[in-house]
């Protein structure tokens, strides 16, 4: 029943945000615009510093601090004598590490490395950078997007990990409305959450309205697909609690840096075939191809590992 009705979820997810950013998409720069010019400054400095990197306490702390909380519990679940309860719901651990790693900094990277979209401020700055939409190929494109393109949005991708926990009521017993309505108020304030990060962000011409609009898409999609077609975390929860054999031990985590290799690879081998492209180099044809064997022997490899925990 739960893994036979979960795409219904994700049509609805795309059937409700890809018209959303459609209608956004051209009145990027006049709703960007708008939020730099009603910004308040406070407010945006402290939604971007964080206490992991030096800063005073900031908007970004709560997730941080959830996803340090969820790889302390995944490590614990895996340790021989675990409480039962750790141990039980250590597939879900893994779920919320994998979605974190694939949909903050995984996606966002290989997104901002090949799409290299000029953030608010190298546009409407000194740097004089042409505006290009979301879907468009950007001035910053492989040479210089990996740290410093626009789209996506880092910081709300990483606000949206947070979606992964009203994923607990696909796993939990009770009546279906019950959960539903659960989920439902548990959605608020970590939408909230996201669009006041989207807000800060864009606020601060860090990124377009769309960068983060985009963000919070994509982290709720990979979020659902991994817990229902990728993971398949209700039905391992559900083989580990009727005592049947558990799949091999960090396969979770393990799995999600397979995902982050391959797109190591494809990076690398993006911008050793840029540089080939402009002159024959060495290095370049080195990176070329040591970027393809990574991405696909890290592919494989994690396919393998996927087929083996959930015995495919």
């Amino acid at each position: 029943m739960i893994m036979g009705s979960w795409k219904k979820g994700f049509y609805a997810l795309i059937a409700f945000f890809v018209p959303l950013i459609a209608v956004v998409t051209p009145y990027d720069i006049e709703i960007t615009n708008y939020l730099r010019a009603h910004s308040i400054v406070g407010f945006r400095e402290f939604m971007a510093q964080t206490i992991f990197e030096g800063d005073p306490p900031g908007g970004g702390d709560p997730v941080v601090i959830f996803i340090i909380i969820s790889l302390l519990l995944y490590i614990i679940g895996n340790l021989r004598k675990a409480p039962e309860v750790i141990r039980r719901w250590r597939p879900f651990y893994g779920f919320i590490l994998a979605t974190s790693l694939t949909g903050s900094v995984v996606m966002v990277r290989l997104l901002k490395f090949f799409i290299g979209r000029a953030r608010p401020r190298l546009v409407f700055g000194e740097a004089g950078l042409p505006f290009t939409n979301w879907y468009e190929i950007g001035p910053q494109a492989i040479t210089k997007s990996f740290y410093h393109g626009s789209f996506p949005s880092g910081h709300t991708a990483s606000v949206m990990c947070l979606v992964c926990l009203l994923y607990i009521y696909s796993v939990r017993n009770g009546r279906k409305e019950r959960e539903w309505v659960k989920r439902f108020f548990l959605a608020i304030p970590i939408l909230a959450y996201a669009a006041l990060m989207a807000l800060a962000r864009t606020m601060s011409y860090a990124h377009w309205a769309t960068d983060c609009l985009f963000s919070i898409v994509a982290v709720w999609a990979i979020a659902h697909l991994f817990f229902y077609a990728v993971l398949r975390v209700p039905e391992v929860m559900q083989r580990t609690g009727g005592g049947l054999p558990a799949p091999p031990k960090l396969w979770e985590l393990r799995f999600s840096l397979y995902i982050a290799l391959t797109a190591a690879g494809v990076i690398a081998f993006g911008r050793g075939s840029a540089e080939l492209y402009g002159g024959w180099g060495m290095r370049s044809a080195i990176m070329a191809g040591l970027g393809f064997i990574i991405a696909i022997a890290a592919f494989r490899r994690g396919r393998l590992l996927r087929r083996r925990a959930l015995g495919l």
